[in-house]
């Protein structure tokens, strides 16, 4: 009887054992899929942030940031201690922070998105050169003189009713509309003026009205500057787009604004805008805080 209890115990307990290590197999396989999953997605993450060139991208946006800098000491700062306040943008306007800033942000918003198709677009002989000239576009509009002969083009281009000019010009309004690059960047601008004043207030300083307003006084006085930040955005965006689009074939064109008509293109440029966004508002807050600081501390 307890051989027979015993061989009768025992393929049940083998039994036991080929089931529990059945499960765990299945766990393990899954947890490495899962890895692998977040392996690739990293990589393709990381694919597309190279594709799109956002290194050389904050670097360029740090330079426009320690111009930025310096207008602000000229415009508000007239004794603040030069040497000083560029120690301080210079740390602020730290091009690793920045970047990690916008991955982070870029990441987030592309979460659960389809990143090959994106990836695709942005690897082919067209999105490479879009890239390429669009970085070289923003760097040669840190020289005021090269940015006023791109808008007096600009004038001039929608002057025109035919001609390649006028061509590119309807191109361009199509890329324009297609990832509604107006209205966006005109929202951008106002929270980072926003965020810039907040930070401003809360180290002392006064605010646009020039004295300590609440926070519905800070919102009236930002918006109260909406139609011309509009224009402003309207005037410089087609300006640099006639730039750096100029050298694209018609074909090429028309490829890079089929793109952002459909739904990856859509999600990729509100993810991106997401992400630039985010940096551009903590660094707004910080400079104000900065600049609110000096302010404050100026002797009467």
């Amino acid at each position: 009887m307890s051989r027979y209890n015993h061989r009768n115990e025992a393929p049940g307990s083998m039994l036991a054992w080929c089931r529990m290590a059945a499960c765990c197999a299945l766990v393990l396989l899954a947890g490495g899929a899962q890895v692998a999953a977040a392996q690739d997605r990293a990589a393709d993450f990381e694919a597309l942030a190279d594709a799109l060139d956002i290194t050389e991208t904050v670097a360029i946006m740090r330079e426009e940031g320690l111009v930025y800098g310096d207008q602000i000491a000229g415009a508000m700062l007239p004794d603040v201690d030069t040497a000083g306040w560029q120690r301080q943008i210079t740390q602020l306007y730290d091009v690793e922070r920045m970047e990690q800033l916008v991955l982070q942000g870029l990441e987030r918003a592309l979460e659960g998105a389809d990143l090959a198709p994106m990836l695709a677009f942005y690897r082919s002989e067209t999105g490479q050169r879009a890239v390429t000239l669009e970085l070289a576009a923003r760097r040669a509009f840190l020289d005021p003189e090269a940015e006023d002969a791109a808008r007096a083009a600009a004038v001039e281009a929608a002057a025109q009713k035919d001609g390649p000019q006028a061509d590119l010009l309807r191109l361009i309004r199509r890329l324009i509309e297609g990832g509604d690059l107006i209205e966006r960047n005109v929202t951008a601008s106002l929270n980072a003026d926003m965020m810039f004043w907040r930070g401003v207030m809360d180290a002392g300083g006064p605010g646009p009205a020039g004295d300590q307003s609440d926070e519905n006084e800070l919102a009236d006085a930002v918006i109260a500057g909406l139609a011309e930040t509009r224009r402003e955005t309207e005037a410089w965006m087609t300006a640099f787009l006639l730039v750096a689009c100029g050298p694209l074939t018609p074909e090429q064109m028309d490829e890079y604004a089929a793109f952002f008509e459909t739904r990856d293109g859509r999600i990729l440029n509100a993810a991106l805008f997401d992400g630039f966004n985010g940096m551009y508002d903590q660094l707004a807050y910080i400079l104000g805080h900065a600049a609110g600081t000096w302010m404050n501390s100026a002797p009467l």
